[in-house]
């Protein structure tokens, strides 16, 4: 008896001591200190960029730093070294998204990249992996070859819409391979819409809409007098729909013709793979141009820049492509041998982030990382502004410099935080990486990009915005003003006028 009180007694002093450890505030990653109910929101500075503000706060509290508003936990990651940690090699934890009311209600989460970790979002990656990596992704170069040979001749006859030209290429190249649809140059019937909706996104994602921080009043009628939100969300709504819909019915209208049955889109239809959801290949393809479209075309404009910012980085770049090619137009057959071109585009995607933090993930579970507790359900932002710009990974990380990546000791290669992490790792990098390789190796082979300081230099192409600090993404580059010259004589050769 005495023993049986004595185990019960000793079970009862166990319990209690679990109970406390399990009652007790575990210590969460440091950071600001922040205010009763709302938190860090005061801490944020607006007039600055919130990559560099957290940046700083690396600098004073460590690579993964903790900052909540209204009782949302975030954890900023300001090191690769971290960032690979948690979202690669703890990826299957760390791959949720955020639920956004404003996203849901438009429908946006339907979406391959917004989608949460479920049957239809892995569905949707393997049926782009299937047709977009490997031994596929080339049967897609003939189509970025025939684009990117139609560009030399459009800016020679109106060099003053460089920008427009750019985009109408990656615009092309996406349509073509996705539908087998090739889009008017002006006023197409897809594109318009399809750009009006990545507008609407971006203002379907800000923190700041009443639905966003109040979700209950997505449950409240539209005509309430300040539910605005719902009503903007619904409207948006109709947009994505007409986005996902219309070039697919087209192509269903059109399935006879070789270049839509040899498209995208056909063949997710007829994958062979056991998907249950049969819009998923209708959803699918639509995002091939929402998540490609403005990413790929506002790099290339970066790029751009950076080439007339550069002059002694485009003459090399121009060197490797007259030694290279001789008197012709590159093809992605010659990209092995031309490794300074790639060179810039991953400087490139270093010195202009398109988004210095991308999409956010979510933990969802409980997780401990170097002794701190980080609750599930907390926002994970990769500040990759923070890495790209860190003088231990980058030396002079102010310096355009692609030399940084070649060598027997190449630097981290841009690519590895730019187009996402772990699970959620854009499944078109391949294709949207051969886009603008080709793309800027066509420009350069035939053009010096000049800056442009009056009319002596000729026509002015404006490229670019200004814009506020903000989080949105992606980020054209900020404004600049250049001018397209033929390198020589022999180049109008190229024209094919």
């Amino acid at each position: 008896m005495d023993s049986l009180i004595v185990k019960a007694s000793i079970g009862l002093v166990v319990a209690g001591a679990l109970w406390r450890v399990a009652r007790a505030p575990r210590k969460l990653p440091p950071g600001p200190r922040g205010y009763p109910i709302i938190g860090n929101l005061l801490d944020v500075p607006l007039d600055k960029e919130f990559w560099m503000t957290f940046r700083e706060w690396g600098q004073q509290w460590g690579d993964v730093l903790h900052m909540s508003i209204f009782g949302i936990h975030f954890v900023i990651l300001n090191s690769m070294e971290a960032t690979k940690d948690l979202l690669e090699k703890r990826g299957k934890i760390y791959s949720a998204r955020a639920s956004l009311p404003m996203f849901e209600i438009a429908e946006y989460d339907k979406l391959v990249a917004f989608e949460t970790n479920n049957k239809r979002w892995s569905d949707g990656r393997k049926l782009i992996m299937q047709f977009l990596t490997g031994k596929e992704l080339p049967k897609l170069f003939p189509v970025i070859e025939d684009e990117c040979a139609k560009l030399p001749a459009k800016i020679y006859k109106n060099p003053a819409k460089l920008g427009d030209y750019l985009e109408q290429g990656v615009v092309g190249i996406i349509m073509r391979t996705t539908y087998g649809y090739t889009p008017a140059e002006e006023h197409d019937q897809f594109t318009h819409i399809t750009f009006k909706l990545l507008d609407e996104m971006l203002v379907a994602a800000r923190p700041t809409n009443l639905l966003n921080i109040f979700p209950f009043m997505r449950y409240l009628p539209a005509w309430l007098p300040g539910n605005g939100n719902l009503r903007t969300a619904l409207k948006f709504r109709e947009t994505m729909h007409k986005v996902v819909d219309g070039p697919y019915e087209w192509a269903q209208a059109h399935k006879d013709d070789p270049n839509v049955a040899q498209s995208l889109c056909a063949r997710f239809q007829n994958s062979g793979l056991d998907i249950d959801d049969r819009s998923l290949a209708e959803w699918t393809a639509a995002v091939q141009f929402i998540a490609g479209a403005d990413t790929t075309t506002f790099t290339l404009h970066a790029a751009t820049k950076a080439m007339m910012l550069n002059q002694d980085v485009q003459k090399k770049a121009q060197a490797e492509l007259d030694a290279v090619l001789g008197h012709r137009l590159p093809t992605m057959a010659d990209r092995p041998n031309l490794p300074y071109v790639d060179a810039i585009l991953k400087e490139t995607s270093r010195w202009h982030l398109l988004g210095p933090f991308g999409a956010p993930h979510m933990l969802d579970t409980d997780d401990v990382y170097n002794g701190f507790f980080i609750p599930k359900g907390t926002i994970v932002l990769p500040n990759m502004g923070a890495i790209a710009s860190d003088p231990t990974v980058y030396p002079e990380p102010e310096k355009f410099k692609p030399e940084r990546h070649l060598g027997d000791k190449p630097q981290l290669d841009s690519a590895q935080y730019n187009f996402g992490f772990g699970r959620r790792v854009c499944p078109g990098k391949a294709l949207a990486q051969a886009e603008m390789f080709l793309v800027l190796a066509t420009v350069l082979k035939v053009y010096d990009i000049l800056p442009w300081t009056s009319e002596k230099d000729g026509v002015k192409a404006e490229i670019g915005e200004e814009r506020e600090p903000s989080m949105d993404m992606p980020r054209r580059p900020t404004p600049y003003a250049c001018a397209m010259k033929l390198r020589n004589e022999a180049s109008y050769e190229l024209l094919g006028l």
